[in-house]
């Protein structure tokens, strides 16, 4: 154990950056390159994945064929550039089309652009864009295994929030297009017919109709909360709020601590109450609470459950203190932003991995202030950084053994609410994948923009002097690979689920 971790530090301290190009050149002259070569920068030990076409009409007219199949990984080490060449074989020339064939074929192009475009306006319609009169790009409308078919059908089926009807398309290339993940993944009723099959440029595109109806349990269900009563807190007495969801039916009952009596410019009266026969010795009702207590909070303009998942909770700077910690029941996708019917509006974690400076902390910042009714501020400073990913498909059993940790010094940073740091995730890793549930069920968070959820613990990275920098690699908890991982800063494909912390009167 004690020679893994040295060696997991050793490798820590001589982690660097490493260039690569990749050229995709003719097998028998390899000045000639098919096309534009690819460039960029990674983490040294990163597994590169290459996709290209494996077969492309050249501009000589000739067909190109790659030597080898696509997609094709290969490992980065070392310094430098590495240099990597996809090799391609010149097949025969394609024969010229009469004015007959021609005008057919410019038929069938129109006729795929007509299903792309109707495809664009079913996706604006359940996501609620005003773009729908613009024709889509051809990313992600066009499906050619089962793995781009399911992460569209799970793009769209989780962006509906109601029991209506909707229908999308699916475009398979030279693949056939199927629905099942809906009844794998998804409570909900669903159909889905063949519209049309035809080539075009020497591919199949089967256009595949899909009708879908959501039922909404309390199992799965992305609750939609709102206000059913109200019993109102004084300066001496607790109150509570009972919520309904209004997908589901489910409720949730809220306590709201009693206030206390506030005198703040002196004058013997209660600021709050107006009570002018009162003491300092009226102190008001406790609140002690529990694992299991619920909290509701309006964030981004939605009001959000919180459940408590420690009841004597403490940060770094406050070991004595008495407090809560309550976690989201939900993950707030990247695209929070996109209001109906208007264009897509998605946001990363920031720059570079200090959360400190992040556009998450910045969001959070300015969609809570209407939700800071008795939030403790917690010290979220960052001291630690890691390298290393947990195992796949550990979810809630995942140990942490295979992460090296650093220390990078204190900082300064107080937040109400917060997302979890690497330490903390460990620490309640059995809620991590658990949402709104007593048992894992990341299933009902996943989409296109909610893979995962960042937490606000960077990757370790040294510059030539042996010294910490913030770098491009933040870590977060991946929903679809069961797993604690370093992600892309820049990514679009992860979410938020804040935490804040309430006193232990």
């Amino acid at each position: 154990m004690a020679l893994a971790a040295e060696n997991a530090v050793k490798q820590a301290e001589t982690a660097v950056i490493v260039g690569y190009s990749v050229s995709f050149i003719d097998a028998e002259n390899a000045n000639h390159l098919i096309f534009h070569t690819q460039t960029g920068k990674v983490l040294e030990g990163t597994s590169l994945n290459v996709s290209f076409p494996e077969q492309i009409i050249g501009s000589d007219g000739h067909i190109w064929k790659s030597a080898v199949q696509s997609p094709q990984i290969f490992e980065l080490y070392g310094t430098g550039t590495e240099k990597i060449y996809i090799k391609y074989e010149r097949g025969g020339k394609v024969p010229e089309m009469g004015a007959e064939e021609d005008a057919a074929m410019l038929a069938l192009r129109k006729r795929l652009e007509r299903w792309k475009q109707r495809a664009w306006e079913a996706e604006c319609a359940i996501f609620g864009r005003e773009d729908a009169a613009v024709s889509g790009s051809d990313s992600g409308l066009t499906v050619q295994n089962q793995s781009e078919n399911d992460a569209r059908i799970r793009n769209l089926v989780s962006a509906i929030g109601d029991a209506a009807w909707h229908e999308f398309y699916l475009i398979g290339q030279d693949f056939t297009p199927s629905a099942k993940t809906i009844g794998v993944e998804y409570d909900a009723v669903y159909s889905e017919v063949e519209e049309d099959s035809f080539s075009v440029d020497g591919k199949e595109y089967i256009i595949t109709r899909i009708r879908v109806r959501r039922k909404w349990d309390d199992r799965t269900c992305t609750h939609q909360w709102s206000q059913w009563e109200w019993e109102e807190n004084d300066c001496l007495k607790n109150g509570r709020a009972v919520y309904v969801c209004g997908r589901c039916q489910k409720e949730k009952i809220e306590r709201l601590p009693a206030l206390g009596h506030l005198d703040e410019n002196g004058d013997q009266i209660c600021d709050r109450c107006g009570s002018v026969d009162w003491s300092e010795s009226e102190m008001p009702e406790k609140v002690i609470w529990k694992e299991g207590d619920v909290q509701l909070r309006e964030v981004g303009g939605e009001i959000l459950s919180f459940t408590c998942i420690d009841d004597d909770y403490h940060d770094w700077q406050n070991e004595h203190r008495k407090a809560a910690l309550f976690l989201c029941d939900r993950v707030i996708r990247a695209d929070v932003d996109t209001a109906p019917g208007k264009k897509m509006k998605i946001f990363s974690f920031g720059k570079d991995n200090n959360y400190k400076t992040s556009q998450v902390r910045a969001w959070l910042q300015k969609n809570s202030q209407n939700s800071s009714f008795c939030l403790e501020p917690i010290h979220t400073g960052i001291q630690t950084a890691y390298m290393g990913s947990t195992a796949a498909g550990a979810f809630s059993q995942t140990s942490g053994r295979e992460l090296a940790r650093h220390d990078i010094g204190f900082q300064l940073m107080n937040d109400q609410l917060f997302c979890l740091s690497l330490e903390e995730a460990l620490a309640y890793r059995e809620y991590l994948w658990r949402f709104d549930s007593g048992d894992d069920n990341p299933q009902s968070q996943v989409s296109a923009y909610s893979q995962g959820y960042y937490l606000r613990t960077p990757f370790y990275l040294q510059d030539e002097n042996g010294k910490f920098i913030y770098n491009q690699q933040i870590y977060g908890v991946d929903l679809v690979n069961g797993c604690l991982r370093p992600v892309r800063t820049d990514s679009e494909t992860y979410g938020v689920r804040p935490a804040f912390a309430l006193s232990q009167m």
